[in-house]
């Protein structure tokens, strides 16, 4: 994935999650998923870029997966991630 894409990607899930913190007190689960989920491929696209300058091949991809991982677990599910690219 190109670095537009990729920032393409992060805009239309944040204007989503601003979508969703319109919406009532019930989805107060949803709203902390899905910003987990923008804040863990924020983190996982920066860990990418810092990791590609450092010249370590450990890159983790963003796909549905991997987005799910951070938004279930948040920075610990990119943690683990990124640990499991080591491997």
């Amino acid at each position: 994935m190109e670095l537009r894409e990729g920032f393409l990607c992060l805009g239309a899930v944040c204007a989503f999650v601003l979508l969703v913190a319109g919406w009532q007190k019930k989805t107060q689960v949803l709203k902390k998923f899905c910003l987990r989920l923008v804040l863990g491929a924020a983190a996982i696209c920066v860990g990418n870029a810092l990791l590609e300058r450092l010249g370590i091949p450990a890159a983790v991809g963003l796909n549905p997966i991997s987005l799910f991982a951070s938004g279930l677990l948040g920075l610990p599910g990119v943690a683990a991630l990124y640990g499991i690219a080591l491997l």
